[in-house]
């Protein structure tokens, strides 16, 4: 019982899980005090930024560019972490892609809850909530599987790699390409919901 203990554990698939959490956490609080040294200038940038939106929401003008850079936001990040399986270099790579994920969204969330406190913070969750709800899984449902494919590139000599990431097999194409269906599928529900949110957090602060 305790050898299979250590094995779990010692399992590659679980500790480049938690290698990737690791550099996920640590971007999240690198993001958090980034945020805390904003000036004032940024607070009134994002004043400036929420009042067009506002004025966007309520014009309720969506055009192909809005949805087409909606969609790129939920799809950048799990695809290049699945983009990363293909290369050794992805080894390296996909912790750093790990750390930017959870940077990002920090950053910004905590520059909101910076300038305009407990206001800010509702900001954040109905900016960014439901966008890392569905990103961050599936940032690690690809990421994690792509990690140990890099790690078995790395070990291979040239002419083998081809071979080694075309033998990932159809279910790993299948799970990529379901992934990148929740993805889209996560974008389209928040072009319908969030502009109805905010428009009513925005009216009422703002």
């Amino acid at each position: 019982m305790k050898w299979n203990r250590a094995e779990r554990w010692t399992d590659p698939s679980r500790l480049h899980s938690l290698l990737l959490a690791v550099f996920f956490f640590l971007g999240i609080g690198a993001g958090v005090v980034c945020a805390g040294r904003i000036s004032g200038d940024v607070e009134r940038e994002l004043t400036t930024y929420l009042t067009d939106y506002l004025a966007l929401a309520q014009s309720q003008d969506l055009g192909i560019s809005v949805v087409c850079s909606l969609t790129l936001l939920y799809l950048q990040g799990p695809v290049l972490a699945f983009l990363c399986g293909v290369c050794s270099a992805g080894i390296l790579l996909l912790p750093l892609l790990a750390a930017a994920a959870g940077f990002f969204p920090a950053y910004a969330a905590g520059c909101l809850t910076a300038s305009f406190g407990g206001r800010g913070l509702l900001l954040a969750l109905a900016f960014f909530g439901f966008r890392c709800l569905v990103t961050v899984p599936c940032f690690f449902l690809l990421a994690a599987p792509a990690m140990g494919r890099a790690a078995a590139l790395r070990g291979l000599s040239r002419g083998r790699r081809g071979a080694a990431f075309s033998a990932c097999g159809r279910g790993c194409w299948l799970g990529f390409g379901i992934v990148c269906l929740i993805l889209c599928l996560g974008a389209w529900i928040e072009l319908r919901l969030s502009p109805f949110l905010l428009r009513a957090l925005l009216e009422r602060f703002f």
